[in-house]
């Protein structure tokens, strides 16, 4: 393979050129959640009391060079789940929700943490609507140049009502705060900053599974029978409403499963058996649990007389 390779030479003169660029002032914004610190909120289970929640943002702005400009501040607000998805003014755990509602105070406070904040009520309105919109739209505002800022702040509240949550699990609903606007005076550029997470909204709600009690289980069991005996019960069980739950006996130290094999009784081997077997969805309501205990067929057993007694106890684990 060959090349060919050619140089050459450009050569350009210039008698006092110059060339420049004005510089242009820019307007930034930052957000900074106020209170709660981080923006983290903790809500409880809804069931017996409403509760509210006040939420106070910050906007720092400041020219990028040495000369204080003038702007026009537009905030912009989406409701998200704990994936950041639009999901509207809920808390979501997968397809369940907890409602709340959202107040929003129309005007800023200008270099004064004000402790004046939105009256949250049961009427308080609500945006259902995944998709970003404006809160604040065209607000004057001040940015001083070099490494002054001129601060802003927006209060917020909002209200979780009373309600039922039925499903166990981890529940997140997110406040999202972008900013965006124009430069009045002078030129530039407003830089657009976040969106930030000013509130994240938590809820836990815990899931429980209670049992009846449990008739134990009568089998007669004739020695050497050609076929093996069975004789069973049942177990009523009531868990949460969604929650996951399973049945099982405790087969050596530790482990779990449905069938707690190898017992004796009177010199009698046996099992028992618990189905349905893995989980289940609780449904708030009382649900059956299976219990079975099987003796072998062609066993002797151990007997002194023409007929003998004895009892066993298991315990049934319900693990969710």
């Amino acid at each position: 393979m060959m090349r060919t390779h050619l140089a050459w030479v450009l050569w350009l003169a210039c008698s006092l050129c110059t060339v420049s660029t004005p510089a242009q002032a820019n307007i930034r914004c930052l957000i900074a959640t106020q209170s709660p610190v981080n923006g983290a909120i903790t809500v409880l289970d809804p069931s017996t009391a409403s509760q509210t929640f006040t939420i106070r943002v910050q906007f720092s702005c400041q020219s990028t060079t040495s000369t204080t400009k003038t702007g026009l501040l537009t905030v912009r607000l989406q409701f998200t789940d704990g994936s950041n998805t639009g999901s509207g003014t809920y808390l979501k755990n997968g397809s369940n929700a907890v409602a709340y509602t959202f107040n929003n105070n129309p005007s800023l406070n200008v270099n004064n943490v004000s402790t004046t904040f939105p009256t949250c009520t049961t009427a308080a309105p609500s945006n259902t609507s995944p998709d970003t919109f404006n809160v604040l739209t065209d607000i004057s505002i001040s940015a001083p140049g070099g490494s002054s800022a001129r601060y802003y702040y927006w209060n917020t509240c909002v209200r979780i009502p009373v309600q039922t949550v039925s499903v166990p699990g981890t529940y997140m609903g997110k406040v999202r705060v972008s900013t965006q606007g124009t430069v009045s005076s002078g030129g530039g550029n407003f830089l657009a900053v976040g969106p930030v997470d000013v509130a994240t909204m938590t809820l836990t709600k815990s899931g429980s599974c209670s049992v009846a009690s449990i008739t134990g289980i009568s089998l007669t069991y004739p020695a050497f029978s050609p076929t093996p005996v069975e004789a069973s019960t049942v177990a009523s069980v009531t868990c949460s409403s969604g929650l996951l739950w399973n049945a099982s006996f405790e087969t050596a130290p530790g482990v779990f499963g449905s069938t707690l094999s190898n017992q004796n009784l009177l010199g009698l081997n046996y099992a028992v058996s618990a189905t349905p077997t893995g989980n289940m969805t609780g449904t708030g309501t009382a649900q059956t649990v299976n219990l079975k205990a099987t003796v072998g067929a062609g066993q002797a057993g151990i007997c002194s007389g023409a007929s003998c007694q004895a009892s066993n106890g298991h315990t049934l684990t319900i693990s969710y």
